[in-house]
């Protein structure tokens, strides 16, 4: 198996969006986005929308989790993410 894992630690007010399967929490695809996306923030991730489908994400989720970041950075890199999408 050629699978790479990476392990972050988070706040608890963000530890939402995961379910369990078989002993592991997965996050669920907008979760996983906006993780990917807050982590690049830092320099931890690449966050690159283009090579990304994003069309199956749910615009209301991703919404909901962004909140619990609490990160104007965050809120902003995504903004400009939508703004990739409508064109």
């Amino acid at each position: 198996m050629n699978s790479k894992f990476f392990f972050a630690k988070i706040l608890s007010k963000q530890f939402r969006g995961y379910y369990k399967e078989d002993n592991y929490l997965i996050a669920e695809p907008e979760k996983a986005f906006l993780d990917l996306a807050y982590l690049s923030l830092n320099g931890y991730a690449k966050f690159d929308p283009e090579e990304m489908n994003l069309e199956f994400l749910d615009k209301n989720k991703i919404r909901m989790y962004l909140k619990k970041f609490d990160s104007p950075r965050l809120a902003v890199l995504i903004k400009k993410v939508g703004k990739l999408n409508s064109r």
